[in-house]
C-alpha cells in the first residue's frame, strides 16, 4: 500500500505541469468580470474604434464634414461619464431664489449688475485668532465644530451675525455618486471658499474643497466618524487675486477624484467611503468679498 501511494505521488508530480498546462489550454472557463464591466470594456473599445474610423475618413475626405462632425459629437455623448446635467445656473437672471432655487444658511448673498452671486461675510475677523494663520487641523476642528453646533438655518431667511461658521449658500438638488463640477469665480480680501456635496438634511456629510491661502486646496471627507483630510496641494497661483478662475472637480464611480485649477490638474485622490447618491450643493465663503460667476453640476445615469 505504501508502495502504491509513494508511485502515485510520484506520478502526479511528473504530470502536474503537463497536465495543468493542457488543462488551462482546453478550458472552457476564463477569469470571470461583472456584467457592467463587460458592457464599459465593450463600449468603450467600440467608441475607439469609431473615433479611429472618423479619423481615417476625415484624412481620406470619404464623407461629408457635417456628418463626421455629428458622429464625433455623438462620440463624446457616449464617452462622458457625466451626461447628465444637474446644476447650470450663470445667475444671469439676476435672481438665485429661482430656478434653481439657492437658501442662504448664513452670511450675506446677491446677484450683482454685471453679473454673478456675490458673497460678503465677516466670519474671516470673528474666526481669527492673533495673526496666526488657519492649518488643514484648524479647518478640520472648526467644521466639526460646526457639525456639532447644528446652528445652521433652515428656513431660507438671512442669518444673523451672531451665527458661526462661514458665510452658507446650498441648493437642494440630489446628486449622483459620480459627479462633474465646475466653478468660475473669483475673490480678494478674504480667508477663502468652499464647495461640496452633502447627504441629509443638516449637510454635515458629505466631500469638500476648501482653499486658503495659507494652506492651499484640501480636499475633506466629512463622515459621523469624523472629518478626514484626504488630499492637499498649493495651485500655483494665489485664487483670491481677484482675477477669474476656474475649478473643475469630478468623481468618477469608481471613487477616484481628480481637481484641475484653470485646466492644470492639480491633485487625484480615491475615496469609497461614500456609496449612495447626494442630496445637494453647497458653497462658502470663509471671509472677505467671493463672487462665483457660474457653476455647473453634472451627474452619472
Amino acid at each position: 500500500m505504501k508502495i502504491a501511494t509513494a508511485v502515485l505521488v510520484f506520478l502526479m508530480g511528473v504530470a502536474t505541469p503537463f497536465l495543468t498546462d493542457s488543462a488551462l489550454a482546453e478550458s472552457r472557463y476564463g477569469s470571470w468580470q461583472p456584467p457592467q464591466q463587460v458592457k464599459q470594456d465593450t463600449e468603450g473599445k467600440l467608441l475607439q474604434e469609431l473615433r479611429a474610423l472618423i479619423r481615417d475618413a476625415e484624412k481620406a475626405r470619404a464623407a461629408d464634414p457635417q456628418f463626421l462632425r455629428d458622429l464625433r459629437a455623438l462620440v463624446r455623448r457616449h464617452s462622458n461619464p457625466w451626461p447628465v446635467a444637474l446644476i447650470h445656473d450663470d445667475f444671469s437672471d439676476g435672481d438665485f431664489t429661482y430656478q434653481p432655487t439657492w437658501t442662504v444658511a448664513s452670511g450675506h448673498f446677491r446677484v450683482r449688475r454685471d453679473g454673478g452671486l456675490f458673497s460678503t461675510t465677516d466670519y474671516e475677523q470673528r474666526s481669527k485668532k492673533g495673526d496666526r494663520k488657519l492649518d488643514s487641523k484648524d479647518i478640520a476642528a472648526q467644521i466639526l465644530g460646526q457639525l456639532l453646533s447644528g446652528g445652521q438655518n433652515q428656513s431660507g431667511q438671512q442669518a444673523s451675525d451672531e451665527q458661526r461658521g462661514p458665510g452658507e449658500i446650498f441648493l437642494n438638488q440630489p446628486i449622483s455618486n459620480a459627479f462633474s463640477i465646475a466653478a468660475v469665480f473669483a475673490g480678494r480680501k478674504g480667508e477663502g471658499f468652499e464647495l461640496g456635496v452633502y447627504q441629509g438634511d443638516q449637510r454635515a456629510v458629505g466631500y469638500r474643497l476648501i482653499y486658503t491661502p495659507n494652506d492651499g486646496l484640501l480636499l475633506l471627507r466629512i463622515s459621523r466618524r469624523g472629518t478626514e483630510v484626504l488630499k492637499r496641494r498649493k495651485p500655483g497661483a494665489h485664487l483670491l487675486d481677484g482675477s477669474e478662475h476656474k475649478l473643475t472637480w469630478k468623481r468618477h464611480k469608481n471613487g477616484r477624484m481628480n481637481v484641475r485649477i484653470d485646466n492644470t490638474k492639480l491633485f487625484e485622490a480615491t475615496d469609497q467611503r461614500f456609496h449612495d447618491p447626494f442630496d445637494g450643493f453647497h458653497l462658502f465663503n470663509r471671509g472677505g468679498e467671493m463672487t462665483f460667476y457660474s457653476i455647473a453640476v453634472d451627474g452619472a445615469r
